[in-house]
Formats: C-alpha cells, sequence, structure tokens
C-alpha cells in the first residue's frame, strides 16, 4: 500500500517524519510526502503523488500561536491535500486532528478521523497501528451483476443452489479462489466479495443449474461485475 502522508514541515511537527513514517513503513507501507513540494498552496506535483497513492493520511496539527479562546489555527495545504484525496476518491483516507485546533480546520465531516493529543501520543500511536492494520486487510466491496439479462438468469437460483467465487490480481500475483455470497439486493442481483486489497483485480465465477458464468479481471471501483456465460 502506497501512502501519502500530508503534514507540517516544522519542528513542532518533526515526531511524524522520526515516529509516524517509520511505523507505516514496518507495517508494509510505501510512503510519500510533499517534502520539497510544500508551499501555501498545492502544487501539481503533491497532486500527482496524492492521485499514485493509495491512501493518505493528514495531520492537521497547530500552527502559530493560539488565540483569546485558545484556539489554533492549522495547516491550509494539509487541508487542501485531504480535499485532493478525498475529491480523487481515494480508498482509504484520514484526518489526524489535533485538540484545539479551529473547528473550521476539519475537512472530512462523517469521513474516517482520529484525534491527537500531544499529551498522549502513545494512544494516538496504538490507535494509528489499528487504522493502517485495518487498510491492509482490504475493503469489501458488494458488486451489481451485469448485464441485466444475466442477473434475471441467476436471480432465481439464489435461493437455490450456486456456487461463487472471486480471485485476486495484485502486482502480477493471483490468489487462490475465495467463496463470495450472492444476493438480491436494492439495485438488483449482487456479489459480496470482501478483503479486496487497494489497486487489486478481482475475477469472479459464478455456477449455477450445471452452467457457468464468468468475468475478466476488473477494478472493483466500478462497483460492478459484467458476467458472461461459460460456452
Amino acid at each position: 500500500m502506497r501512502i501519502f502522508v500530508a503534514y507540517g514541515f516544522n519542528d513542532r511537527d518533526r515526531w511524524i517524519p522520526e515516529l509516524v513514517i517509520p511505523i507505516l513503513k514496518s507495517l508494509g507501507a510505501e510512503v510519500v510526502t510533499g517534502e520539497q513540494l510544500e508551499g501555501q498552496v498545492i502544487t501539481a506535483g503533491v497532486r500527482a503523488r496524492i492521485n499514485e497513492s493509495d491512501a493518505l493520511i493528514g495531520f492537521l496539527t497547530r500552527r502559530g500561536e493560539a488565540d483569546a479562546e485558545g484556539v489554533y489555527r492549522t495547516h491550509d495545504w494539509v487541508k487542501q491535500e485531504l480535499g485532493a484525496a478525498v475529491g480523487r476518491d481515494l480508498p482509504y483516507v484520514l484526518e489526524v486532528r489535533e485538540t484545539r485546533i479551529d473547528a473550521q480546520g476539519g475537512m472530512l465531516a462523517d469521513r474516517q478521523y482520529v484525534t491527537y493529543d500531544e499529551s498522549q501520543r502513545d494512544r494516538f500511536l496504538v490507535r494509528l497501528v489499528e487504522v493502517i492494520s485495518s487498510w491492509s486487510r482490504g475493503v469489501n466491496v458488494n458488486l451489481r451483476v451485469l448485464p441485466d439479462d444475466v442477473a434475471m438468469e441467476l436471480a432465481p437460483h439464489v435461493r437455490r443452489t450456486y456456487r461463487c467465487w472471486y480471485t485476486v490480481l495484485e502486482d502480477g500475483r493471483e490468489s487462490a479462489p475465495r467463496p463470495a455470497h450472492v444476493y438480491q439486493g436494492p439495485g438488483g442481483l449482487t456479489i459480496a466479495a470482501t478483503g479486496i486489497p487497494p489497486r487489486a483485480l478481482i475475477s469472479v465465477r459464478v455456477e449455477a443449474a450445471g452452467a457457468v458464468w464468468l468475468s475478466p479481471y476488473f477494478n472493483v471501483d466500478a462497483r460492478d461485475v459484467t458476467l458472461t456465460k461459460d460456452a
């Protein structure tokens, strides 16, 4: 997994490259940053690095001095990098929000974020490991079966006897077949597959009533699977 880490390049946030990045690497991640490209405005080079990543962790930490109410500003470019990751629809985006920063600093609304308290950094690091470990297990996806005539042909067998597997292709390596569940969802006939690594491809095979339906390898981001009946 390739993770872009967005943070302030200053002495106060030095713990991020010193502690966080080595932890991410120990968990098997490839880490990239906007270092040497940093600035007040997100650059094309930073956007390119984000677009090539599977995940982004953005550290909205305190910047400058507190105002009269004890509230701090945060880093504008980190907010921009978080926004770029959300706009790019990266599979995983995590906002790390330090205590007492401006409430307007939060970027992700209902998306995942973790609170960071400098006095409890050890607890934060434990939580971070938990989050990254959950990412490494992959995403669960519900795939709508296409075309409609195949979905209609398969639908009567959902409550009877069928067998469904999917195979994962990652970095040129093909996994052993894994079982999947077929059900009638609100959007139509659906196949549920679990633990798909970011940027991996999958192929689906369904058997029912003595017939076989197959898909080529495809990216699950489309949330559809096109099946063809094997001759």
